[in-house]
């Protein structure tokens, strides 16, 4: 149950954050995991004081040391377990020759993420919203994980 918690934690409060700002919320975080949070690391990112400063838990799955909390994705298998997402992007399908320019989505960690967050969200029926940049793809994730084709103009999603 720690870990489904610690996941919605990243992928909802953290998922806002950007590139550097995520290295700092990877930081606070951990340092919660183990413990108080630090006077120095309070100061360092102007952090209230607002709670009780209590010792932390032992998690019954810790997070790998090697990258970031972002780097990983919680898989619920027996006690649950943490894998890098990078151990999906090395089994995704190739791109098929006869695919037509505008249908082709190159794996990467960020397509690989976001298709298994919409995946869980979509399975478990949760209402979502993808936001970005003009032209990263956000449309043909919703369309590839609700089952439509991308091109396809007769299909909709109902909100």
């Amino acid at each position: 149950m720690q870990g489904i918690f610690y996941f919605s934690l990243i992928w909802s409060v953290g998922a806002s954050c950007k590139e550097d700002d995520r290295l700092k919320f990877d930081l606070i975080v951990r340092e919660l995991l183990v413990g108080p949070m630090s006077d120095e690391t309070r100061e360092k990112y102007k952090l209230l004081s607002c709670m009780e400063q209590l010792p932390a838990k032992i998690l019954s799955v810790p997070f790998p040391e090697e990258g970031t909390i972002y780097d990983y994705r919680f898989i619920k298998d027996g006690p649950g377990r943490w894998e890098a997402w990078v151990v999906a992007l090395e089994s995704a399908p190739p791109i098929m020759k006869d695919m037509m320019f505008n249908e082709i989505i190159v794996p990467t960690l960020d397509t690989i993420r976001y298709f298994a967050l919409m995946d869980l969200l979509t399975t478990h029926r949760k209402p979502s919203i993808f936001v970005g940049p003009t032209g990263t793809g956000k449309s043909v994730y919703i369309i590839v994980s609700t089952g439509g084709e991308v091109g396809c103009t007769n299909k909709y999603i109902r909100l």
